[in-house]
């Protein structure tokens, strides 16, 4: 369940904000891209993919995070996690969890082997429910004093204090239930295509999209539901459904659902949203004032008057696995890189700015020392002529990949001569006798003995070979290995797009960061920060292309540097 912003306390909010709001011109600039910027919050984590982050609701200081195997705590301002749970000691992995912020702050894990409890701080974890065979248990939340738990076998719920389960029969009978979200007394389950609202004893479909009808495959946990994640108002009143096919709202306590005509090309590719500001409180369907951020397969993006941009500032090429806003905050990411941050209330300088000018970042005020737009575009030329154009980087990495298409060329021309070649058969036999005969026979004459043999030895040595060539021409119409290799294609398509993808984004977020510096004194205070940032997005490209990203900015200073001497009269020696 995300941290819910009320349509009641949106004036609150707006009020609260405005000061902070206006002095980072948020809404002058408008909720965008070029402002906000993601910080990492990942120390102590071992992992690096993170599936889930929250922050309680009770006591802010405590961020919580789960990956595959292990379940951390962050407590205080230094945002260092330590590991609570270790999944890979004790069980395969960890699939959700729940703490209980509000009330006792109790933490709830669910585990491919079975769920556990603990109380704050977290010392031991008791097992309340073994994982029955062949069933696998995907997600929990709290309802009241009651515990759900989502898995392919249905719905089970217990009262918190007692020990017994208790499964839900009839309507889950068959369906597998991936996600769970609890609001107001209400508890909505999702399956593959499908949201379930349950209020008591009363379960009824409220959202059906009909894409995948694989809802009987209660083995199959490999499936991605195409219901992606909720979102609650304050009053429990509004409820926005992420999906693949985009955004639905409710506006009457989640009993039937509209898509909102929010436009977006992301596809299956979204994973989480989180609301920043929805003044209009969603009831009369409109889009206008709706401010959130989703997390995709690609990074994050924003959403403001109507209009989706990225927000990806800070945080490298990477998928956004799932979202919660930290009030008044900012927005914590549950990424495959680890746990970013995005406060709301810290913005950089804007570029058009050139002097002086007052920034406020975690509530103080400070003076950005930026140079003047001449000597810092001079300073930008003098770095960017060093640098390789972005379709010379994403051709390192697709080389340092191998996954070039002509690759898959040279497997398809190959693959239709090899009618041609024949099949080489070669055959050798040797057969080796070997006779002896030693027999002795005597006989007794006039008193005289005569002796006879022994036999003449004789041996056979037979060695022979054979060779014998074959074609196979039907396959110079069809060749069996066409197969092999449109699969081979078809992921190396995948592949190369992917690191495409990531190649460009770092590629881009460098040179924005490049810019940043130009602009900035040596001495001003986000100098250091940029420079170590633009060190690990360097990093991260050589990463990609083994390297070579590097190399080819220092051979082209190198070059630089050779025709600076050539131009005042030095020779030098280029060794081979």
């Amino acid at each position: 369940m995300r941290v819910k912003i009320s349509n009641i306390l949106n004036k609150y909010l707006l009020t609260l904000l405005s000061g902070f709001i206006v002095s980072v011109s948020l809404l002058s600039y408008g909720f965008t891209d070029s402002r906000l910027s993601w910080m990492r919050h990942s120390n102590g984590i071992s992992e690096k993919e993170v599936k889930k982050v929250t922050m309680s609701k009770k006591y802010t200081n405590r961020v919580y995070a789960a990956t595959d195997k292990g379940f951390y705590l962050s407590e205080g301002k230094d945002v260092y996690f330590r590991r609570l749970f270790n999944a890979q000691i004790i069980d395969n992995e960890i699939n959700d969890y729940f703490v209980d912020a509000e009330w006792t702050e109790n933490a709830y894990l669910v585990t491919s082997k079975g769920v556990y409890e603990s109380k704050y701080p977290f010392n031991r974890f008791n097992k309340i429910k073994y994982a029955n065979e062949g069933d696998i248990f995907k997600s929990i939340v709290k309802s009241g004093g009651t515990l759900y738990l989502g898995a392919l076998s249905g719905v089970y719920s217990k009262e918190e204090t007692k020990p017994l389960w208790n499964k839900f029969n009839g309507r889950f009978k068959g369906i597998s239930i991936y996600k769970l979200f609890a609001n107001k007394g209400l508890v909505f389950a999702f399956s593959i295509n499908s949201i379930f609202r349950i209020k008591g004893d009363e379960i009824e479909e409220v959202l059906s999209l009909g894409i995948n009808s694989k809802e009987a495959e209660v083995d199959d946990s490999d499936i991605q539901p195409v219901i992606k994640d909720m979102f609650f108002s304050d009053d429990g009143k509004t409820i926005l459904t992420l999906t693949e096919r985009g955004i639905y709202c409710s506006s009457d306590e989640g009993l039937s659902f509209k898509p909102m005509p929010i436009a977006a090309s992301f596809g299956d590719d979204l994973n989480a949203i989180s609301v920043i500001n929805d003044s209009h409180g969603g009831d009369k369907g409109s889009d206008e004032n709706l401010e959130l951020i989703a997390g995709t397969q690609r990074g994050a993006y924003g959403l403001k008057n109507g209009k989706w941009f990225p927000v990806q500032r800070g945080m490298e090429a990477t998928g956004v696995n799932m979202l919660d806003l930290a009030a008044d905050k900012g927005v914590y990411a549950a990424t495959d890189s680890g746990v970013f941050f995005l406060s709301l209330g810290q913005a950089l300088p804007d570029e058009s700015e050139t002097h002086n000018t007052e920034v406020k970042t975690n509530g103080e005020l400070f003076q950005s020392k930026a140079m003047p737009i001449e000597k810092s575009t001079e300073k930008l030329a003098e770095i960017e002529k060093f640098e390789p154009q972005i379709s010379r980087v994403q051709g390192m990495a697709v080389e340092y990949a191998e996954v070039h298409p002509d690759k898959i060329k040279k497997w398809r021309k190959d693959a239709s001569r090899k009618a041609w070649l024949p099949s080489l058969s070669l055959g050798l036999a040797q057969d080796k006798n070997r006779t002896i005969g030693d027999s002795i026979y005597g006989t007794y004459s006039g008193g005289g003995q005569n002796y006879v043999g022994p036999d003449d030895k004789t041996f056979y040595d037979n060695l022979g070979w054979d060779v014998s060539l074959s074609w196979d021409l039907s396959e110079l119409i069809w060749n069996p290995d066409q197969t092999s290799i449109d699969s081979r294609s078809k992921m190396m398509v995948e592949l190369r797009e992917s690191v495409l993808d990531q190649i460009t984004r770092l590629y881009f977020e460098r040179k924005r960061l490049l810019i940043e510096l130009s602009r900035l004194d040596a001495n001003d205070p986000n100098f250091a920060e940029i420079r170590i940032r633009l060190e690990e997005l360097t990093a991260l490209i050589d990463a990609l292309t083994g390297g070579e990203f590097s190399r080819e900015i220092q051979r082209n200073k190198e070059g630089d540097n050779n025709k600076a001497m050539e131009s005042k009269g030095y020779s030098h020696e280029v060794k081979s």
